[in-house]
């Protein structure tokens, strides 16, 4: 019996009470569960994660976007859970992983429920396949750990090395790697391992006397690249990665006062984070209401 066969994985529950795959075989978007958790470090739980996902989305009723008016479940089908090993080697589950989303990525465009964070390489390797032509992808990591470990606890690879793996295996470019929120403890060399790579790391609070404030610019980080999104069609082709708040302007002009206030915040948010005291109680406090105010301005 495969661990996708268990009951905890083989479940009628849905994502968002979507079709099954199987009912709407030709939806350009999939989900698709992982349910692996035999790579955690001290417990076990993260299979139950799809499921976990999938019953919450049931919250949402029919999925309609209450600003934007628009549901996904015309476009979206639900694929179940990956069939699994149950007790085979991690290079073995990988393996599977692997082709399982190859054959999702072929027809689907795919999103994967985890599922402990060893199964990202897997996942990674089926998208390098399937997008990279060649050249290594760029990675937008939002995760409050690093995921840089050269080992796990003396074994070769685990749920916190994937990053290392991807950057060493070339499946990632190092200088198109963000990650967003890392906030745990660990050795400055698996901390700073993207960073010291060309990549951008923004991590989740600034060390000092403001380290317990939210930061200004995460919010309007986060919105301006929705205006982006929204205003911009799918380029795959590789670029030079370039700051939000410099694309802005060009799709947006409207906001580009607001993306030059950003940009000048990011840099004292920066030497904030290196231990510059550079901002005040009274600037911090400036800075979130600004913020405020632009999100007010995009919505």
């Amino acid at each position: 019996m495969s661990l996708g066969e268990f009951p905890c994985a083989n479940h009628g529950t849905r994502f968002l009470g979507a079709a099954a795959l199987t009912q709407q075989p030709h939806t350009p978007f999939v989900i698709a569960g992982v349910p692996f958790d035999g790579a955690v470090t001290n417990r076990p739980g993260a299979r139950f994660g799809p499921e976990a996902i999938r019953r919450a989305s049931l919250m949402l009723c029919d999925g309609i976007h209450p600003v934007f008016n628009v549901s996904p479940l015309t476009y979206l089908a639900d694929a179940g859970d990956m069939r699994l090993p149950n007790a085979s080697p991690l290079t073995d589950v990988r393996t599977h992983i692997e082709q399982h989303a190859r054959t999702l990525m072929a027809q689907h465009h795919a999103v994967f429920l985890g599922g402990d964070h060893s199964v990202t390489l897997a996942l990674l390797k089926a998208a390098h396949a399937r997008f990279g032509n060649g050249e290594p992808l760029a990675v937008v990591h939002f995760d409050a750990h690093c995921d840089t470990w050269t080992d796990h606890f003396g074994e070769p690879s685990g749920h916190g090395t994937w990053v290392y793996e991807a950057i060493e295996e070339g499946l990632v470019d190092p200088q198109a790697f963000v990650q967003i929120g890392i906030r745990s403890a660990g050795q400055r060399e698996a901390r700073d391992f993207v960073q010291q790579r060309g990549g951008i790391i923004q991590r989740r609070g600034a060390r000092g006397e403001h380290a317990d404030r939210p930061e200004p610019g995460d919010g309007g980080l986060r919105a301006a690249a929705a205006v982006v999104a929204a205003r911009t069609e799918p380029d795959h082709r590789r670029r030079q990665v370039r700051s939000v708040w410099a694309v802005l302007p060009t799709v947006a002009p409207e906001l580009a006062e607001w993306s030059e206030f950003f940009a000048l915040s990011a840099k004292k948010r920066s030497a904030a984070e290196a231990g510059v005291k550079c901002v005040s109680t009274r600037e911090a406090n400036d800075l979130l209401r600004d913020a405020d105010a632009f999100l007010v301005r995009i919505v």
